[in-house]
């Protein structure tokens, strides 16, 4: 059955969101769940419709997308988060030793936060302990469930050491050190004093606490280390397949965590940290 497009209907929609002040982005994601109810009725997508296709380009010139100003956390903010950490009093040596191996780690690992901290209610979502093998050279990671992974089907995630003063394998090996009840196989891989789970609130707010001072620091985020990692990966000269694959992205969306201008303006009075 094909799809009816009045011109009062077209109009009505597109000035609600437009009243509404959202980007181009959002609208098709509104857009797109009405269409989907259309087409469990049987209609054909209303998104082929010329007059809608035309619609959405004159919305996307009057609400183009916002610029991502969310910065890499590069291998130089690493380190400066690392002397901060160091030097921090208020901050326990268990925290201290948590925070910096899942920095480490969610670098190394292109992670999302939530792949390793956990929010409200159970953390049986989060890394769990049984999940992580650490070798001599490497760590292993079993991702049970991710934002991309819908039927949970895990992603196994091997990081090698560096051996240089950002060391996943290094900073893992000291966190296990000082991680309550080493003994257990159960629980979050990730947790405080009492095996309390670590939270995505605290690791966001230490983070903030650790770039205090440092070159635009309110532009840094937790997403801050998936746009580093694939930053520094094509940098370094990796093709685009194997840094989709790296962060188990679906679809080319990867190239927006690429930050193509430098960011280095700024931080050569850190350049005593690159050793």
């Amino acid at each position: 059955m094909p799809t009816i497009i009045t011109g009062g209907i077209r109009t009505s929609s597109y000035s609600f969101l437009h009243t509404k002040q959202i980007s181009y982005s959002t609208a098709k994601v509104y857009l797109s769940g009405i269409n989907n109810n259309f087409v469990e009725q049987g209609q054909e997508s209303f998104l082929k419709h010329p007059d809608i296709a035309r619609s959405l380009q004159g919305f996307k010139r009057l609400h183009p997308t916002p610029k991502d100003r969310r910065l890499p956390i590069t291998l130089t903010t690493l380190r400066y988060m690392k002397q901060r950490l160091t030097s921090e009093p208020l901050i326990s040596p268990l925290d201290k030793a948590l925070f910096w191996s899942a920095c480490t780690l969610a670098y190394s690992g292109y992670l999302r936060a939530s792949e390793f901290t956990a929010r409200r209610g159970p953390a049986s979502h989060t890394l769990q302990f049984r999940d992580v093998k650490v070798k001599q050279q490497s760590i292993s990671l079993l991702l049970r469930t991710s934002k991309t992974d819908q039927y949970a089907k895990g992603n196994k995630i091997r990081i090698p050491a560096t051996g240089r003063s950002v060391c996943p394998v290094a900073a893992i090996r000291e966190y296990l050190q000082l991680r309550p009840d080493t003994e257990t196989q159960d629980g979050p891989f990730f947790v405080r004093l009492r095996s309390a789970p670590l939270t995505h609130s605290f690791f966001a707010s230490t983070l903030k606490s650790c770039l205090s001072g440092f070159p635009n620091a309110s532009r840094y985020s937790t997403h801050g280390f998936r746009i580093g990692a694939a930053t520094e990966a094509s940098r370094q000269g990796l093709n685009p397949d194997e840094i989709r694959q790296a962060g188990r992205w679906k679809s080319t969306c990867y190239a927006g965590y690429i930050r193509k201008k430098s960011h280095a303006t700024g931080l050569n009075i850190y350049s005593n940290l690159l050793n």
